[in-house]
This record gives C-alpha cells, structure tokens and sequence, in this order.
C-alpha cells in the first residue's frame, strides 16, 4: 500500500499545509482536516468585520453620502478580489495575504452594503 510518488521515490510523500500541520499525504482524513482548518481561518477572516464595524459603522453612515460611500467599498472589494490571482502570480500568495484580504472583503461587505441599504 502507498501512493505513486512513494514507489517512484521510495519515502512516503508528505505533505506540508498551513498553519504548521505537516501530515502524509496516504492519510485523506488528516489531509481534510487541514484544509476545514484552513478554509475556517479564512471564514472567520471574512466574518471578522461584522462583528467589529457594523456598530461603529451605523453612526459613520448616518453622517456620510451613502451612495459614495458604497460605490467606493464596492470598488475596493473589487480590488481586493483582485490582488489575489496577481499576488499568485508574484509567489507572495500566503494564508495571512488571503486572511488579510478576506478581512478587507468582509469590511466592504459591512460599509458598503450597510451604506446601500440605507440609501
């Protein structure tokens, strides 16, 4: 029993993901975990921003134009959903530029769909 590359190489391959988790790659289960791990970081990183700038955003809106405000939070969601191919391209593509950008997406969503809503 092992994968492919074992017989070519004869090592068990292993592979190496984020956050500091090496596991093999003959073990699914442990190779599922590591990515449910990984996609909640980013869930979180993306859900961040609700929890930290919908109450303090309510009162900002009620003083800002809303339709510029929006406009703006949409283009720069844009922008951000942007940078991730290019970073990919640049090899600077990392969980904390994915968590980063995540966080910039999830406060866009806050403002600018708030800012929307009530326009």
């Amino acid at each position: 029993h092992g994968s492919h590359l074992a017989q070519h190489f004869g090592t068990p391959p292993i592979v190496v993901a984020g956050a500091g988790h090496v596991v093999h790659e003959d073990d699914p289960d442990a190779v599922a975990r590591v990515v449910l791990d990984l996609a909640d970081g980013l869930a979180a990183a993306d859900l961040a921003p609700f929890a930290l700038l919908a109450l303090p955003a309510g009162p900002w809106l009620d003083r800002a134009r809303k339709k510029p405000v929006g406009v703006v939070t949409y283009l720069l969601a844009a922008l951000a959903a942007t940078l991730i191919p290019l970073a990919a391209l640049a090899g600077v593509l990392s969980m904390p530029v994915l968590y980063l950008l995540g966080f910039v997406q999830g406060a866009c969503s806050v403002i600018g769909g708030t800012a929307l809503q009530i326009h």
